[in-house]
């Protein structure tokens, strides 16, 4: 009996298996900007059916520009300025929107409702009070777009190390993450950072991980933007799960050659006897705790740890790490302003999501991020450069 023929279905199940990643975004996407699409139709409705027909139909045509990027394969590139200003960033626009209308729906429909009891109009639908909703969220977006993630924050931070050499007091090291240099972040923006980071005179630089947003376009730009870093005890940076979604040995090859030497589960000593050391990525399972500090000359020398995702902290800290220095999170990247490092998005997946932590005699600074992933929007967590002084703790 001849034997059957062996069939590789393999392809057509990735094939499936895309198909469905798909279909759950633009499900997603389009269930966040119901209510938004329900209220234009009703405020369109006022004017005739033409226009409630178009209000609902322009937040479902903006998605599909999206779909087909999707569709396309998400690895970054060159848009042309036309396609990203009248086709991407209004996409982000609405789906921004719909997202925060989603939170304000609920706080100006009963607002609308209390409003109409006082004044004795009844309880009827404050469709009134929801397009004042809308548009505070249309609002919002575009101040979280356009002006929140532009411009960075340089906070100052002292982390009181104890143990720490008298020598090593007053130590600096300024901090940049998440770089996320891409499509949607225009090079001249992300050498402004770098400049004003060197600009702050720090004994030594540090760039926690995702350097890249998505694939291997922009990875010559981030070494010419990093080569504008500087540090008289030198510039040195760790690896995140994003710089693996690109050929990161080359990554890693261009940041050589312009002057950033990149610890992937390893260690050095930097002047003034500082053990300075970075492991790989956790997402791909290739962070090593053990081998970064096995060239730690003995545990009396202070010891810093780059680490991208912050997930390594109590596990560090059990080791003796003094310092750990982490980003991922971008604060939250949407978070509730004033409130942002208990209440930001990056608290479904993380306790540590924004600033200092400590755990016993060792300490955390999380990074809020310079760029964006996702959304490119920043609300309540803006980015940040940051300014470590290390001291002695009294």
């Amino acid at each position: 009996m001849p034997s059957t023929p062996h069939v590789d279905t393999r392809p057509r199940t990735r094939r499936r298996t895309r198909s469905g990643w798909i279909a759950r975004v633009a499900l997603i996407s389009l269930c966040v900007q119901v209510p938004m699409i329900a209220t234009l139709g009703a405020l369109g409705a006022r004017l005739g059916v033409e226009w409630a027909l178009a209000g609902m139909a322009l937040p479902i045509v903006l998605n599909f520009p999206f779909v087909r990027w999707v569709r396309g394969g998400i690895d970054d590139h060159e848009r042309h300025p036309v396609y990203l200003y009248l086709v991407e960033l209004p996409f982000y626009v609405m789906w921004g929107t719909g997202f925060l209308y989603l939170l304000l729906a609920p706080v100006f429909a009963l607002g609308g409702l209390l409003l109409g009891l006082v004044r004795g109009d009844g309880a009827g639908f404050p469709l009134d009070a929801l397009g004042a909703g809308l548009a505070a969220a249309l609002l919002t977006t575009l101040y979280a777009l356009v002006v929140r993630r532009r411009w960075p924050i340089v906070t100052k931070t002292e982390l009181r190390v104890r143990g720490l050499p008298v020598g090593l007091d007053g130590y600096t090291i300024v901090q940049l993450s998440d770089l996320h240099v891409g499509g949607l972040l225009p090079k001249a923006r992300a050498d402004r950072w770098v400049e004003r980071a060197s600009a702050l005179g720090a004994n030594l630089a540090v760039v926690t991980g995702d350097l890249v947003a998505h694939g291997d376009a922009f990875i010559d730009v981030v070494g010419e933007v990093l080569a504008g870093l500087r540090a008289p005890d030198g510039v040195y940076a760790c690896l995140g799960n994003h710089d693996y979604f690109c050929d990161a040995e080359r990554l890693v090859r261009v940041l050589s050659s312009s002057g950033v030497r990149v610890l992937r589960n390893e260690g050095t000593v930097v002047p003034g006897d500082l053990y300075l050391a970075g492991v790989d990525d956790t997402w791909s399972r290739r962070a090593d705790l053990d081998r970064a500090l096995a060239g730690r000359p003995s545990s009396d020398m202070p010891a810093v740890l780059l680490a991208h995702d912050p997930v390594l902290f109590p596990e560090a800290a059990k080791r003796g790490v003094d310092v750990t220095l982490s980003g991922h999170t971008h604060g939250g990247q949407i978070a509730v302003p004033f409130l942002s490092r208990r209440f930001n998005l990056a608290r479904l997946s993380s306790p540590f999501t924004a600033g200092l932590y400590r755990l016993g005699e060792s300490l955390l600074y999380v990074h809020r991020g310079n760029g964006t992933s996702g959304p490119p929007l920043r609300l309540g967590s803006p980015p940040e450069i940051a300014l470590l002084v290390l001291r002695v703790a009294s």
